[in-house]
């Protein structure tokens, strides 16, 4: 015998039994099999048994491939399979398995095998290491060999609980990003208003010290809403610890913006205090500011005053407390300036209706041919009286100023409806001179 021979003969491995080693998911699988009942309460349909793993991502025991193959087994089944009396027992091929997957076998073979040792399906295998059944002449089963869905019923009820703590943790992650962006644009909402104070007040030393203020905090914040972006993007795909180092960051940045947004609020409050000697009745320069404790506590309070009153104007809307009418203010000198040097539309309608110069157009005209431009750009009347006594003639002046302004591709849906949205919006949320000067600082127009 050569030397070649002899290693051959002496390494050669021992034929295979045809049985694979076990594990955990295999004992479990096989007694969820033996205790099998039918359909759990509440389940209607057994692909309603798939639904909490399609929410745990990253925390099932498998692939999410794997979990593709396992929705394609219960193809196979049928309704009565799932009945007490029954079993839900399939015998597909590998082959076919994986030409309605458009995988290869040997990827049909791991996944099988990744959710038998998870302890999903339970694999019963007959002679010659196959899942077919063995029938008698006149075709029925003699002895059912195959795949077995059953242990599914035991897994989906381990898998329930952990998929509503996901589905509240991507809720929580989703409201942390609308708060961190309401934040952001109520700093820069501030600087509009702060921009505003400043186009008025030139001279004004003060103002423009606040305002390289708050246009450094606004810099900070976008730097920080930058940061928030990489994380919420890179949360799914996160591993379990990494996810909670994440969760601490994007609360930290929250905090971190919020407590940024209310300095740049203090500092505006403060710059329309000392400018105007009065309250924020100031329109041009009032803004919402969504994301401090002070303004959730009013929304909390008024929600508590319609629910001890019991008086809501809309049944369908609790806790919507119906807004005064606010007065019809005429609009200054140097807000018509402003439409008459930026706004051609409202200038052209100025011309063909009242058959009048833009420069020696009243203010009052200047609010009669908003509503003229926002019944031709295809607002209703009822959206046009809403507005008017939700917001006063100056917002809703320079709201159709920014309607008619903004470029299409800016639009997302049409011209109407974004200008329809913006008059609906609840009192105190549209400072549409903020974005009128937004437009003008830009270039877009």
């Amino acid at each position: 015998m050569s030397v070649s021979q002899y290693r051959s003969a002496g390494c050669a491995k021992p034929a295979p039994t045809g049985h694979v080693r076990k594990a955990y998911g295999h004992f479990d699988a096989a007694v969820a099999v033996a205790t099998w009942k039918g359909l759990p309460e509440r389940i209607y349909h057994p692909k309603q048994l798939l639904e909490p793993f399609r929410r745990c991502g990253n925390y099932l025991p498998f692939s999410r491939e794997a979990l593709s193959t396992l929705e394609l087994l219960f193809d196979y089944s049928s309704s009565s399979d799932w009945t007490s009396g029954c079993s839900p027992l399939v015998f597909p091929g590998n082959a076919e398995l994986a030409g309605c997957l458009g995988v290869s076998e040997r990827t049909v073979r791991n996944h099988l095998s990744a959710l038998e040792k998870a302890g999903f399906i339970s694999i019963e295998r007959g002679p010659g290491n196959r899942r077919t059944p063995v029938r008698a002449a006149d075709g029925s089963i003699v002895s059912a060999y195959g795949i077995n869905l059953a242990p599914v019923v035991e897994k989906h009820k381990e898998f329930q609980d952990l998929a509503q703590e996901l589905k509240a943790q991507r809720n929580r992650l989703k409201s942390q990003r609308r708060s961190i962006g309401a934040a952001l644009q109520d700093i820069r909402t501030a600087v509009d208003a702060l921009d505003v104070l400043l186009w008025e007040h030139p001279d004004n030393i003060a103002l423009q010290k606040t305002l390289e203020t708050a246009h450094h905090a606004l810099l900070q914040s976008e730097q920080l809403f930058d940061q928030f972006l990489c994380l919420y993007n890179r949360f799914s795909s996160a591993s379990v610890n990494e996810q909670a180092r994440i969760e601490q960051d994007i609360l930290n940045l929250e905090r971190n913006m919020i407590d940024s947004a209310g300095y740049v609020h203090m500092l505006t409050w403060s710059c329309m205090c000392s400018v105007y000697e009065v309250d924020s009745g100031q329109q041009e320069t009032g803004f919402h500011h969504i994301s401090t404790k002070e303004n959730k506590t009013k929304i909390s309070l008024a929600k508590k005053i319609v629910g001890s009153t019991g008086n809501s104007s809309d049944p369908l809307l609790p806790g919507f407390i119906e807004v005064a009418a606010k007065p019809l203010t005429s609009l200054r000198k140097s807000q018509t300036d402003l439409l008459k040097s930026f706004c051609k539309p409202l200038s052209a309608v100025i011309v063909s209706q009242f058959l009048e110069s833009p420069e020696n157009a009243k203010p009052d005209q200047w609010f009669h041919a908003a509503r003229i431009l926002a019944h031709q750009l295809g607002v209703s009347e009822w959206t046009w009286k809403t507005g008017c006594q939700q917001h006063g003639s100056l917002q809703v002046t320079f709201a159709v100023a920014v309607a008619a302004m903004k470029p299409q591709e800016y639009i997302y849906k049409s011209r109407p409806a974004f200008l329809a949205g913006m008059l609906l919006r609840p009192s105190g949320q549209l400072n549409a001179l903020a974005s009128f000067h937004a437009l003008r600082k830009r270039e877009k127009v």
